[in-house]
């Protein structure tokens, strides 16, 4: 079974670095936030779609659960995960969001005594 291993940080956040590939600079490695209330794949700053080379595909309005609308940039990228290399989409914005959409099917957990993240699938 593949598994993606993290870390709870001082903040309490769960965060697991996700491995971008096929980008112009090689493969980019970002820490994210795990956010299951985000039912999307990934949100990214831009200055990681940069280093990527990415093409911005389209732009719309995205709801934030506190309910606050605003437009957003979207772009496609391709991530290792569990052992595959899978094509997301990625809203950019400043944040480092990894949601749902890439949680499904999986197992996760969260050991706060620990410290630790795990997600297996």
């Amino acid at each position: 079974m593949a598994s993606v291993a993290g870390r709870v940080t001082e903040a309490l956040d769960a965060v697991v670095t996700v491995r971008l590939v096929g980008g112009l600079a090689g493969p980019v490695e970002v820490e994210c936030a795990v956010d299951t209330a985000f039912n999307g794949y990934l949100v990214l700053p831009r200055s990681v779609i940069d280093r990527l080379g990415l093409s911005i595909l389209f732009h719309e309005k995205v709801t934030t659960v506190g309910g606050e609308t605003s437009g957003a940039d979207y772009t496609l990228a391709q991530v290792e995960w569990l052992g595959e290399v899978r094509r997301v989409e990625v809203i950019v914005k400043e944040d480092r969001l990894l949601g749902t959409a890439l949680l499904a099917g999986t197992h996760l957990s969260v050991d706060y005594v620990a410290g630790t993240v795990l997600i297996e699938g």
